[in-house]
């Protein structure tokens, strides 16, 4: 038991010491986990932890994308015709049900090629 907990104490200061004075961000851990709780892939998970304790650093990727993706939001005219907006169902009967993934916008179209341009030179 004691050789175990000697072990465990090594291993804690030793990834104290990467934490502190070797560059490494374990806060990135919980982005890695946020990953594979979306898309149950171990080997991106196996991958993204490898890279953390290499001293790299986790990209997030399509993470943020696909969760604003499954958002919900609704639309419905209240009861003086003004036009509300929530992520909570609201109480009427008469809703629209929004779903973030669904929407597209085309950003061509609402930039000029000049404004494009501009935009891509940054």
């Amino acid at each position: 038991m004691k050789k175990i907990l000697f072990i465990l104490v090594a291993f804690v200061v030793y990834l104290s010491y990467l934490q502190i004075w070797g560059g490494r961000d374990f806060s990135q851990i919980g982005i890695a986990i946020d990953k594979y709780d979306y898309s149950d892939d171990t080997d991106a998970l196996t991958s993204d932890l490898s890279l953390i304790f290499s001293g790299g650093t986790v990209n997030q990727g399509g993470l943020a994308t696909a969760q604003m993706a499954e958002r919900v939001y609704y639309r419905w005219t209240d009861e003086n015709g003004i036009l509300q907006h929530s992520e909570r169902r609201p109480n009427v009967d008469n809703y629209q049900t929004i779903r973030m993934g669904d929407l597209s916008i085309d950003i061509q179209k609402s930039l000029s090629q000049e404004e494009i341009s501009r935009v891509l030179k940054r």
